[in-house]
C-alpha cells in the first residue's frame, strides 16, 4: 500500500489480505494509520515494512520483531 510521511508518499509491503482479513483488521483509503516498520531497498528503491498497524484502538501484528511474517506458510502473500 502507499502511505503519506513526513517524507512524501512511501510503498509499505503488509502481508497477505487473506491474513490481514483472518485477523478483522480492514483498510480504507483515506484512513488514519500508524504503522511501525523498517526502511529497507526493495527493487534498488526504498520501501518500508510493517511489522505492525494500528488503526484507532484496532492493531494488528504483521511480523516479529526480527522481521519475521507471523501469517501462517499456507497464507499466500
Amino acid at each position: 500500500m502507499m502511505v503519506n510521511t513526513s517524507v512524501g508518499e512511501m510503498e509499505v509491503h503488509v502481508g497477505p489480505t487473506a491474513y490481514l482479513a483472518k485477523q478483522g483488521f480492514q483498510i480504507q483509503s483515506g484512513d488514519q494509520i500508524v504503522v511501525t516498520c523498517s526502511k529497507v531497498v526493495w527493487e534498488d528503491k526504498p520501501v518500508l515494512v510493517a511489522r505492525e498497524i494500528q488503526r484507532g484502538k484496532q492493531s494488528v501484528t504483521l511480523r516479529n520483531t526480527s522481521g519475521q511474517p507471523v501469517w501462517p506458510k499456507n497464507i499466500g502473500t
